[in-house]
């Protein structure tokens, strides 16, 4: 399955070297495709990595327990990946935008750490290439159909058949 990769501008601004980030990135793709492999016989492969600027007015601020908190507003952020009209490049059949903060979903206090508006998945980096391989097959387990299993059973898409639901949506 192919892939195209956006990383949010304020994200490279924030992190040490664009390239280092870059790296960390396509590693934890890299990683997350040979799990990917693993479990459902599918690769993920990176069409392209380009930089994508995220309008000022998506982000949200709130304060809880005197810590200031800033995030991105989901339905704001999810209103504007659509108002893109964007189509995946080539044959890539998603998009990937890694951000840098949490997606909060008002009125609820959550805050997701990645979400899924098909052709999009939203995955925040954060720094942590463990959390964000889980987040990488989390999200594009969805993207895939798969959906969670409220019955508590901990995986990466949840649902049982996961890999029949891979293989029949993705290929």
């Amino acid at each position: 399955m192919v892939v195209e990769v956006w990383i949010a501008q304020n994200l490279k601004r924030q992190a040490l070297s664009a390239q280092l980030l870059e790296k960390e990135i396509s590693s934890a793709i890299l990683r997350a495709s040979d799990l990917f492999h693993a479990d459902v016989g599918r690769e993920i492969a990176v069409l392209q990595i380009s930089e994508v600027t995220i309008p000022g007015t998506l982000y949200d601020h709130s304060y809880f327990q005197n810590i200031f908190w800033k995030h991105l507003d989901l339905d704001a952020t999810l209103e504007w990946l659509r108002s893109l009209n964007h189509i995946p490049a080539k044959e890539a059949r998603f998009t990937v935008v890694f951000i840098g903060e949490s997606l909060n979903d008002r009125p609820s206090p959550v805050l997701y750490k990645g979400y899924v508006e098909p052709p999009f998945a939203l995955v925040r980096y954060s720094g942590d290439p463990i959390n964000m391989i889980d987040v990488i097959l989390h999200e594009i387990g969805h993207l895939c159909g798969t959906w969670h299993n409220m019955g508590g059973e901990k995986g990466r898409y949840y649902t049982s058949d996961a890999a029949a639901v891979i293989k029949k949506n993705c290929g």
